[in-house]
């Protein structure tokens, strides 16, 4: 009788995994790019390849910022931050886009204007609308943080 059991919870559990019923842990449904409006002020920190030695792949330097993304609930946003890295202090502006999934998973670009280099983010809305989780998705560098509503 306790074989029968294990095979069948066994099976059964094979069946959810394989439908994805127990892999979605998405926090709903029913989102769209003007789930995200106003401002979220955000401090992030990660690690960035060392600009000394660019083919050390392992040759890190951190990195950290701080300051507000404002979106405007169709897919754009303009920001203001200020990052340190490598001993300097560079406050920035710069704009980009976003696009929001129905499930409240996304991703953001935007340019920065002191390296003419685009970054992405993939986004995760949380709290009720109120925070983004996000993580940098570039090669070669590691970050993540918060965007929180004002």
């Amino acid at each position: 009788m306790t074989t029968k059991r294990f095979t069948l919870a066994f099976a059964l559990t094979g069946i959810l995994l394989a439908s994805g019923s127990i892999l979605k842990v998405r926090a709903g449904s029913g989102f769209d790019n003007s789930s995200l409006s106003g401002t979220y002020g955000f401090a992030n920190t990660g690690l960035l390849p060392n600009v000394s030695h660019p083919t050390k792949i392992t040759n890190y330097d951190p990195v950290a910022s701080a300051g507000s993304w404002n979106f405007h609930g169709d897919g754009t946003f303009d920001a203001s931050d200020t990052v340190a890295y490598d001993g300097q202090v560079i406050p920035r502006t710069y704009s980009g886009t976003y696009s929001i999934n129905s499930d409240g998973s996304g991703s953001a670009q935007f340019l920065t204007p002191n390296t003419g280099v685009t970054h992405t983010r993939n986004l995760e809305i949380v709290n009720q609308g109120n925070t983004v989780e996000y993580i940098q998705t570039d090669d070669g560098i590691v970050g993540s943080g918060s965007l929180i509503k004002q």
